[in-house]
């Protein structure tokens, strides 16, 4: 791992500065893990130690190091209260929060990663973004062992495809209904591209983690020739009224680790634990970015600074698509999966279709 020991554990504490990052928020759990990551970030651009304060995680009456180990060895939850709070640094809201614009530019991949990930990997911000999820979320011994023995509950074993199907709040107001046939689609496509490598498959396995039990009963009658691994009971605590309890947390947990071991994801990017899944498992994998499907967004990082298109090839718009001139920048609203993209200039916020062959994404650099 990346992080720095040294910074998360100092020789002498005294001389020590800190980034306290508290779970205060109200949103759901992979929301409050992309709040840590920010700060994980800014602790590492910074030269701070990071310290976890979880006292009114709504999640959990429990410590966060109930369930993970400490990003430290040397602290509690508190460390205001041993050395003072001149030198600490607290980031407590949403990486829209004022105070983050000191950090502004940590949000970005550090140069130094940048460089040697350039041409080897091919969403190198999720890579970096994995690599400290990955930091964070190393389960203590007894939630390992838990998850090691649902591995084997379940017969998870690869090669596998797993869903994740989010409905319930997602569809009031940030996503659209996308069936399941959908995803299906895809999972056929990629067990049909094993079967081209002449890859032995003794069964097709999906795994659907899901907040809707409906799902999981429609795939298993519309697809008898798969084997279709899933956990009610996780799908009973996923449900809003069941979802911020000790139960829900657990559930969640599973589900994220089953996703990012899975061969391929098929989800929806528009969901915090679509992205996270696919972030932890780019550190599964040499390079993982092309390990997945998703029906709407393209991939991104909730407060990363605007990731740059340019324009390679010209475009001469037919009906009411985007002008595109060679050379130019634009920003990207949205991937279409039909051969377009949705797009506008960066100093327009009128939007259009154009073919997204015609753009290359540039890496967003860090300063750090």
């Amino acid at each position: 791992m990346i992080v720095p020991t040294l910074t998360q554990n100092p020789d002498k504490c005294d001389d020590t500065r800190y980034i306290v990052c508290y779970l205060r928020n109200t949103c759901g759990l992979t929301c409050q893990l992309h709040h840590l990551v920010h700060c994980l970030m800014a602790s590492y651009a910074s030269r701070r130690m990071l310290v976890i304060n979880s006292t009114h995680w709504h999640y959990s009456n429990k410590a966060w190091n109930h369930y993970f180990e400490n990003p430290s060895l040397n602290y509690g939850e508190n460390p205001e209260k041993i050395f003072g709070s001149d030198k600490i640094f607290n980031m407590s809201k949403t990486a829209g929060d004022e105070k983050f614009k000191e950090f502004v530019h940590t949000r970005a991949l550090p140069l130094e990663i940048f460089k040697r990930l350039e041409g080897l990997h091919g969403e190198p911000t999720a890579w970096w973004v994995g690599q400290m999820l990955s930091f964070l979320l190393k389960p203590q011994k007894w939630l390992q062992d838990k998850l090691v023995a649902d591995e084997v509950k379940h017969h998870f074993q690869n090669p596998i495809v797993s869903i994740h199907v989010r409905r319930t709040d997602k569809l009031k107001s940030e996503a659209s209904f996308h069936d399941i046939s959908e995803y299906m689609l895809h999972v056929e496509n990629y067990y049909q591209y094993l079967d081209l490598k002449q890859q032995i498959v003794d069964k097709r396995r999906v795994y659907i983690a899901t907040d809707d039990i409906n799902v999981i009963h429609l795939a298993i009658q519309r697809y008898p020739d798969y084997e279709i691994l899933h956990d009610e009971n996780v799908v009973n605590t996923a449900v809003e009224v069941n979802r911020y309890s000790d139960a829900s947390l657990a559930g969640i947990i599973k589900d994220i680790h089953f996703l990012s071991k899975s061969d391929y994801i098929v989800c929806t990017f528009s969901s915090g634990v679509c992205r996270a899944a696919y972030e932890i498992m780019q550190t599964l994998h040499a390079d993982a970015s092309q390990r997945f499907r998703s029906l709407d967004d393209t991939y991104y990082l909730l407060g990363q600074p605007n990731v740059r298109y340019i324009v390679r090839l010209h475009h001469n718009p037919d009906n009411n698509e985007l002008p595109l001139k060679t050379g130019d920048e634009i920003k990207l609203h949205g991937d279409h999966w039909d051969g377009f993209s949705l797009g506008s200039y960066l100093d327009s916020s009128e939007a259009g279709l154009f073919p997204s062959y015609k753009v290359e994404k540039v890496g967003q650099r860090g300063l750090v």
